[in-house]
């Protein structure tokens, strides 16, 4: 064969690699980018549809201005039996980390957040420090009446009207009559919460809330606060039925990078958080790897539940 034909004829064939090269590079980023739209904070299409469907499992209205203390305890004893703190981290936004499962109590309180969002509950993802200014916990504080609250010194001077939630530990804060109640009821009735020792610190109990040095590092938006995509996405994903929001979901889960076993736990993760238990086996099963299996199975097999066995989901 002629040099100068075989050289053209090779360089184009590396001229089509190139292309298709492209295309598929192209074409992947692409796919992951809808992905990361789909499962994006942003959207946050998955708290929304957790809190409706936790709101066809309960006795009450989750969205009603009266009940949000209700509606705080119930999605965070959801969230305690759903996560698991394990080794390691997973520094995503709360769609993936609620799908993920495997998440430390800053990841836990951001989930929560994004529940609250939805019922238009402002909260704080809040950093709690001892006396040497190191932070050994994370926790959520709510809003629930709607004090207000625009910068750092307001925070540190009205912090006590707020409500604690610890979605890792499932600390809340009760009375005798099973009342929701807020962070200077805990600190005039120490004694009361003798078991909180998550919360102690330099010998003193409740310490990390008395000492005041509680630091916000992320906010929720409630709905006069958030950007035009939010509002739109809020109202959408709302209403939108339950299977095609599903179906979207999924969707973002099948365009990522994720390996096939990993997007098939996600999907499992999925129905799982939406009470279908027997679906998430079901699919779970399907994943081929034996040991991924047994090192996640309890991600799926945890039980979902409301109320704790003493019944102080009777917040009112």
């Amino acid at each position: 064969m002629n040099k100068n034909i075989y050289k053209k004829l090779l360089s184009v064939k590396v001229l089509i690699i190139i292309v298709l090269l492209n295309f598929v590079i192209f074409f992947s980023f692409k796919k992951n980018l809808i992905s990361r739209i789909i499962l994006s904070h942003e959207l946050s299409i998955l708290p929304a549809l957790i809190v409706r469907e936790i709101n066809k499992k309960t006795t009450f209205n989750v969205y009603d201005e009266k009940l949000k203390k209700k509606a705080l305890v119930y999605f965070n004893n959801y969230l305690n039996s759903i996560f698991i703190s394990k080794s390691g981290r997973y520094d995503e936004g709360a769609t993936r980390r609620l799908l993920h499962g495997n998440v430390y109590c800053d990841g836990q309180s951001d989930a929560l957040l994004r529940l609250l969002e939805q019922i238009n509950v402002k909260a704080y993802n809040v950093f709690l420090y001892n006396n040497l200014n190191v932070s050994p916990h994370t926790l959520a504080f709510a809003n629930i009446d709607n004090i207000e609250i625009k910068n750092d010194e307001q925070f540190t001077n009205e912090q006590t009207k707020l409500y604690l939630a610890d979605t890792q530990n499932n600390y809340l804060a009760f009375d005798k009559r099973s009342q929701l109640m807020d962070i200077s009821y805990m600190i005039n009735n120490e004694k009361n919460f003798f078991n909180f020792k998550k919360l102690d610190s330099d010998g003193i109990k409740l310490n990390l809330l008395k000492n005041k040095k509680a630091e916000v590092f992320q906010e929720n938006q409630i709905l006069k606060e958030a950007g035009i995509v939010r509002k739109i996405s809020m109202t959408v994903f709302r209403y939108l039925p339950t299977y095609i929001t599903e179906k979207i979901l999924i969707l973002g889960i099948n365009l990522s990078n994720s390996e096939y076993n990993y997007k098939l736990f996600q999907k499992s993760r999925l129905k799982h958080l939406l009470f279908k238990e027997q679906k998430a086996i079901q699919i779970f099963k399907r994943i081929p790897d034996d040991k991924f299996k047994k090192e996640n199975v309890n991600y799926i097999t945890k039980k979902i539940f409301f109320e704790n066995p003493i019944g102080l989901s009777n917040a009112k």
